[in-house]
């Protein structure tokens, strides 16, 4: 038995060394070389019988030689001799009109074999690499090898090859999923799968593994060690760029019957075409460039029902359109841990589920986070991830559009090298929760912008509302809060912020032909930035409310309001310095749009250049006896709103109030 067995192997491994081309079915599997064959039928005459067939019609002499594609005569010596030596459905699989196993054992008529890519270093005349699988996959219940299912051959981008590669994993997929799931393990190395329906009309369902089935699993090695490249070359149908997904879940039509219970985890999947910093769209046709929403990375759902969708420990990056994107309502739970997610002219994270995103990394991309569908009922918490590289604008832009429910956190993240980092654009309805996080290095942005990107709101419901941003550490950034838009319901407190380059920057500004109801800014910790500024644009509703935030760069004229008989001067944040325009003059206050309560600290003046508040309501105050400020005087003043005046409630000659 062990002179057969070594027979047995030795002709086998003649064969993949010098012919895989033809044998990938069987070549890509364990290096005990003849269990594959024995697995399409486990009798030694026939295995052997094959084995010599092919070695004596299709092995060049000699055997040292450029391996020959098959002629048609040759496929037809091959298929008349194992049709006598194997079972009528195993001869079907192989030369039937429909074979299961032709892609790689024999070639189509006409076609051509090139000399298949080695990996690095690995000499020319060396039989190819043991695959290694991970042994955890492999423990796991109802676990199986890809190659179980066909070829599946690293370092090879042959046409047949990465065909081969995708039928292969796609094959599993459906032929476990028919049993009702199982685990999928694939093995080290570099592999490249083609797009399982090429390139129709229809990009949706352009991918290289589809999952249209319960309860799977695709697990590697991890990223770095099993790699799944998809190619980056393009095609132009119908006037558009269309190129193809690495992975996507289709689900049912069913909300009560989705597709259920998906998990990608430890391999890495590259569509190697990224980041150009071009982000027009559509893309070019001429040069494939730009955003291409054809060439997404990891697709959980498309307009159809998936719940449970885990992805863990995986790298996906070099796409150039959404790397993890989820279109339309009918995603149901999705959690990722430890992924990362990079390298796009478009957004790493495009999504719109009830999703935990944890321990991952988001990087170089025009956007980290998109959420831009409008379907109350969903959530995301956002907690002890890494985001940097963000080149287009805000890092994570909302643009929900109606206004409804729906919960978001981020908590515990890190952010870096960026345009800025949230931006609320129209009809976000909350709440939202922005809590213990920390940015830096990001000097031409704000840490959080208001305003309404156009087209994704529903007429009337332009509100960002219910939002609080607490308790962050910030810096390096132009501003920390930018507003503009509607915004209803904003706590801003108790976060610190140090800004990129005082010259420029400004702790928070309003104005921007705003719309504000119920913003309270508070306890905050500015330092080495300008107060809270007001731009010269209009806005409708009351201002913010400033209360007990602390400045450290306040001295001198430039933070200072002049003065003058005859002129409204506009506090516009909880420190009011004041100084005169002449030797003495009184003080004209706005009364218009303020907070119900707020609160300023008056000072300022000097001796040379007194600034009065008179008695009288006049002025837009009510103060019990004239106030003259020379420099040492401080005054608090509360705002009364239903009547529109500043009312007194402390004086202090010496620059010390009474506490209230």
């Amino acid at each position: 038995m062990s002179i057969l067995y070594n027979r047995q192997q030795h002709i086998m491994n003649t064969l993949c060394h010098a012919q895989p081309i033809y044998l990938l079915h069987f070549c890509s599997r364990s290096r005990i070389s003849m269990l594959s064959t024995f697995q399409l039928h486990p009798q030694p005459k026939s295995a052997l019988t094959l084995a010599a067939l092919l070695l004596s019609v299709a092995l060049p002499t000699p055997a040292s030689a450029q391996a020959s594609p098959a002629t048609p005569q040759q496929t037809s010596r091959i298929c008349a001799a194992l049709q006598s030596s194997l079972p009528a459905s195993v001869y079907q699989s192989i030369c039937g009109a429909n074979p299961t196993y032709s892609i790689g054992l024999l070639p189509k008529s006409g076609s051509t074999a090139s000399t298949p890519t080695r990996p690095p270093g690995e000499p020319q005349g060396a039989a190819p690499a043991v695959p290694t699988y991970p042994q955890e996959c492999l423990a796991a219940t109802n676990a199986h090898r890809v190659d179980e299912f066909g070829a599946f051959v690293a370092q090879d981008t042959r046409p047949a090859v990465i065909a081969a590669n995708a039928a292969t994993v796609n094959s599993a997929i459906e032929t476990l999923g028919a049993k009702g799931g199982g685990t999928i393990c694939l093995p080290e190395g570099r592999y490249t799968l083609g797009f399982k329906t090429g390139f129709p009309s229809n990009a949706n369902v352009t991918a290289a593994i589809v999952i249209a089935r319960d309860n799977i699993t695709l697990w590697g090695a991890g990223p770095g060690r099993t790699v799944l490249l998809t190619p980056p070359e393009y095609q132009v149908v119908n006037g558009k760029v269309l190129r193809g997904r690495g992975i996507h879940v289709q689900g049912t039509n069913k909300a009560t019957a989705p597709r259920v219970n998906i998990t990608l985890k430890r391999f890495e999947l590259d569509g190697q075409a990224g980041w150009t910093g071009k982000y027009y769209f559509p893309a070019d046709t001429g040069t494939g460039d730009g955003w291409d929403i054809t060439h997404k990375g990891i697709v959980p759902s498309q307009d159809t029902q998936v719940d449970n969708v885990v992805l863990e420990d995986i790298y996906v990056h070099r796409y150039r359109g959404e790397v993890i994107y989820v279109g339309g309502l009918g995603m149901k739970r999705l959690h990722l841990n430890r992924v990362k997610s990079e390298d796009t002219n478009a957004s790493t994270y495009n999504v719109t589920a009830d999703a935990i995103v944890e321990n991952s990394e988001f990087g170089l991309s025009r956007f980290w986070i998109e959420i831009g569908t409008a379907f109350q009922g969903k959530s995301g918490t956002f907690r002890n991830n890494i985001f940097h590289s963000a080149r287009g604008g805000q890092g994570i832009a909302l643009a929900q559009g109606d206004g409804l429910e729906q919960p978001y956190t981020f908590i515990n993240n890190r952010f870096s090298d960026c345009v800025g980092v949230f931006g609320f654009y129209g009809g976000v309805g909350g709440p939202i929760r922005i809590t213990n996080n920390t940015a830096s290095n990001c000097p031409t942005g704000s840490f959080v912008q208001f305003g309404t990107a156009p087209n994704t709101v529903v007429a009337g419901l332009r509100i960002n509302k219910n939002i609080v941003v607490q308790d962050n550490s910030v810096s390096g950034f132009r501003q920390f809060v930018t507003l503009g838009g509607q915004v209803d319901n904003l706590l801003v407190q108790t976060n610190t912020f140090r800004s990129a380059d005082l010259a420029t920057s400004s702790s928070v500004v309003y104005g921007a032909a705003g719309d504000y109801k119920a913003i309270k800014i508070a306890n905050n910790q500015f330092y080495e930035t300008r107060p809270p500024s007001l731009n010269a644009l209009n806005f409708v509703g009351t201002r913010p409310l400033f209360s007990g935030n602390s400045y450290n760069i306040l001295s001198g004229p430039t933070y200072s309001n002049v003065v003058a008989n005859g002129t409204v001067v506009t506090p516009v944040y909880e420190l009011f310095r004041v100084h005169a325009g002449s030797s003495l003059v009184t003080a004209t206050l706005n009364t218009s749009q303020y907070s119900d309560g707020q609160v300023i600290k008056v000072s300022g003046g000097s001796p040379t250049a007194k600034v009065v508040f008179a008695t009288g309501s006049q002025n837009g105050y009510a103060v019990p006896a004239t106030r003259t400020f020379t420099g040492t005087q401080t005054m608090e003043l509360r705002y009364n709103s239903a009547a529109k005046i500043w009312n007194e409630i402390s004086f202090s000659e010496t620059g010390v109030t009474a506490a209230r």
